[in-house]
């Protein structure tokens, strides 16, 4: 018997958040000596494939086939419904929402009195929940209120997700314990290019047409200057930026096909700065990617990062384009060598308080509590 399942809608997705932060979580609490499975679906209605980072034991199962294109979108998987059925835990930490793997193992695990936690990643978000709302409804008609109701606690990566987790009438306990960041491997070129990247999915919800409006007022001003979006395409958004630029008219703006290991560290560190102008999100792994790329970051307020301002290594600013646009102006006014120092004191509050070995820990003292082997940790809030 397995200690935890991790069950995740799908690691299909090399450019979501969550593919990289719940294998890096199993790897972890692995290795702080408790006994991990991933369990996930594959081929989640593409033709990409899976690739699982080193450590837990991995099972991937198919989708099925015989229910079309909707059971594809609901990530129906009778597979993966009997295994979590006949193979049982003795905890469970469900990632994700919305989806049938979020949804049918916790209906089980109310039959069968086991324990099991959320980790909602963000989607109880209000920009998070305004988008598919109508299969939203649907699901939480389908047993996605119930699970989450009965969850014995849910868990926020970030202070701002407590208060939508609350906003969403939960009143379990709430576990705060961030996502991690690895350090990077090789010898990246921290060049301070002159491109203002923003890097991941393009989608609406990531607030980059108010980007590419605050650039706008900004491109005469910094000749030396372009903005680089790059990740994959969602919901057609590419095309809608495209049009945007276009019927604008500006200048320097490029929207790049998503790139992955070396090549995006490469791009990541050599960038003079990362911006983040998201509605919505209650991590966003990149920006602490890009601190520890030694690059300073400008977020919106739909992330958590307040501890930008507070550590001198970046701007947390309303997302609206008026106050984009100054803050770009501000931050490309600086010298090379105020952005370089920016971005060194981002790396160290990095790696002194988002060490993946660090949260692995703390993650697994929240199993203990919840499998009645020990207290509640002061990751664990209550009211």
């Amino acid at each position: 018997m397995s200690a935890v399942y991790n069950i995740v809608s799908s690691l299909d997705n090399l450019a979501a958040g969550t593919t990289y932060s719940v294998q890096r979580l199993c790897q972890e609490t692995k290795a702080a000596g408790i006994r991990t499975s991933l369990l996930t679906l594959h081929n989640f209605g593409t033709d990409t494939e899976l690739a699982p980072l080193a450590g837990p034991e991995l099972m991937a199962f198919p989708v099925a086939k015989r229910f079309g294109k909707i059971g594809c979108r609901l990530g129906y998987s009778r597979e993966l419904f009997d295994y979590c059925k006949h193979n049982p835990s003795r905890l469970i930490h469900l990632h994700g929402l919305w989806m049938l793997p979020n949804i049918v193992p916790g209906l089980n695990a109310i039959k069968a009195n086991v324990p099991y936690l959320i980790s909602p990643h963000g989607m109880l978000g209000k920009e998070a929940l305004r988008f598919s709302s109508g299969k939203k409804r649907i699901m939480l008609a389908l047993g996605q209120q119930k699970v989450l109701s009965k969850a014995k606690c849910l868990r926020a990566t970030a202070p701002s997700e407590v208060e939508e987790i609350r906003a969403f009438g939960l009143r379990q306990p709430i576990v705060l314990l961030p996502n991690g960041i690895d350090l990077p491997v090789g010898n990246w070129p921290k060049t301070g290019d002159k491109y203002l990247l923003s890097l991941g999915r393009v989608h609406p919800k990531k607030g980059l047409a108010n980007l590419i409006k605050a650039w706008a007022k900004q491109v005469n001003a910094f000749p030396d200057w372009t903005l680089r979006i790059v990740g994959p395409d969602e919901v057609g958004h590419k095309d809608e930026l495209r049009r945007l630029v276009e019927r604008i008219a500006v200048p320097r703006v490029t929207i790049e096909d998503p790139v992955f290991g070396d090549t995006k560290w490469t791009l990541m560190a050599a960038a003079g700065l990362f911006v983040l102008p998201t509605l919505n999100e209650n991590f966003a792994n990149t920006v602490p990617e890009s601190l520890m790329a030694g690059v300073p970051v400008i977020s919106s307020k739909g992330a958590p990062w307040a501890g930008l301002e507070e550590h001198r290594c970046g701007w947390w600013v309303d997302g609206n384009v008026d106050t984009l646009s100054a803050t770009l102006a501000h931050a490309m006014t600086l010298s090379d060598e105020e952005r370089k120092a920016m971005g060194l004191r981002g790396r160290d509050w990095m790696i002194r308080d988002f060490a993946w070995s660090n949260i692995g820990r703390r993650m697994v003292a929240v199993y203990d509590w919840l499998l009645d082997q020990a207290p509640p940790t002061d990751d664990v809030i209550f009211d």
